[in-house]
């Protein structure tokens, strides 16, 4: 058996409950002693790959099962069958979905001296720009952000093609997959709820991609909106930008402080945070946490800000369009500039621009 597994180029570990006990020593003496041999070898092929290509593949037979796939294996690419049968085949056979073009002609570039190198490293320091950012919002079970590799959109159908940089950006998208209630996704300049209809693991170019198949909730559109006492749906929804984007909270509105004041204030608070006709309440601004969370800001640190705007704006309905929202660090915190089109209310109005400038405070 030794003998014959040295010699393999790819050996599937077909992961189960019983698998996982004998892999830990975990099963009734006697029982199992094949697998447990077996696991023993493959943990040691593993590890004298040094982190290359080692050509151990774990499969399981529904999703759930992956909680007994053996750690060493569980930062690998794992196929689901059948739902993955066609991507797995591809592998068995070297038949890659994605191939890339040949090279081109090699360029006679010209010499460089060191000084204008230098200068030119300066110059663009200053001018790094972050990559191109997704944002899933999980609500209480946390979130994930990963580069965006790719994206495509028809309908109401999206995919998304993720490119993790690290172990921790690739487990936080793996608990995606198994993700069955609705989610917000943050990208660019847009956001929406959505549910995950697909999710696929595969490496091109020794890198680790994640494709994500997504469908637009029918419930993201937007509900109908009301005022409350003299105060418009669109003075609540500024009201409601200047908190995410600048961390405004009210004021107490009525000057009695007995019960029926204290009613009306919080009935005006239920407002403006959305917890009246949307399905995400505003409390603060996502900004301070973010920096906060950072141990240096930088154009990353102010992207995944951004994108966190973005979705509160869209999923509290405070605006249907945002034209310009760009973060920029200040003395006391974050510059905010800030547009935004409110969704069309009368065929014969015109919707309102709402524009929001100023410093979110960052500091206690």
């Amino acid at each position: 058996m030794a003998e014959k597994m040295s010699g393999t180029d790819i050996v599937l570990v077909v992961c189960s409950e019983p698998y996982y006990r004998r892999y830990h020593l975990e099963e009734q003496p006697g029982i199992g002693q094949g697998a447990t041999f077996e696991s023993g070898m493959l943990n040691r092929r593993v590890l004298e790959a040094q982190g290359s290509q080692h050509g151990v593949i774990p499969i399981v037979f529904h999703a759930d099962d992956v909680r007994w796939i053996p750690e060493f294996l569980r930062d690998d690419t794992r196929f689901v069958l059948p739902r993955d049968y066609d991507d797995l085949y591809r592998v068995l056979t070297d038949q890659p979905a994605y191939v890339p073009p040949p090279l081109g002609t090699v360029r006679e570039m010209p010499s460089i001296s060191l000084e204008s190198r230098a200068a030119a490293k300066r110059a663009s320091s200053s001018s790094v720009t972050a990559p191109r950012l997704a944002f899933f919002h999980l609500g209480d079970d946390g979130g994930a952000v990963a580069p965006l590799a790719d994206f495509s959109r028809e309908g109401r159908a999206l995919k998304m093609v993720l490119a993790p940089r690290s172990a921790n950006e690739a487990s936080a998208l793996r608990q995606l997959q198994n993700y069955r209630r609705r989610l917000g996704v943050a990208y660019n300049l847009s956001a929406l709820w959505a549910g995950v209809h697909g999710f696929r693991e595969y490496l091109r170019e020794d890198h680790e991609y994640i494709e994500i198949d997504l469908v637009e909730d029918e419930a993201s559109g937007y509900p109908m909106e009301m005022g409350y006492n003299s105060i418009s749906a669109d003075d609540i929804a500024v009201l409601r930008a200047r908190r995410i984007l600048l961390d405004e909270k009210l004021e107490a509105r009525s000057a009695q402080r007995d019960l029926g004041g204290r009613l009306n204030d919080t009935t005006f608070e239920a407002f403006v945070s959305g917890r009246i006709g949307a399905s995400l309440a505003v409390t603060g601004s996502p900004i301070p946490a973010v920096i906060k969370s950072a141990s240096a800001v930088d154009d990353e640190v102010l992207a995944v800000a951004r994108l966190m705007c973005v979705l509160m704006l869209y999923l509290t309905h405070t605006v249907e369009r945002i034209s310009k929202l760009d973060l920029e660090t200040a003395d006391s915190g974050v510059s905010v500039d800030f547009a935004g089109v409110r969704k069309r209310q009368y065929s014969n109005v015109a919707p309102i621009t709402i524009i929001v400038a100023g410093v979110c405070p960052t500091s206690n």
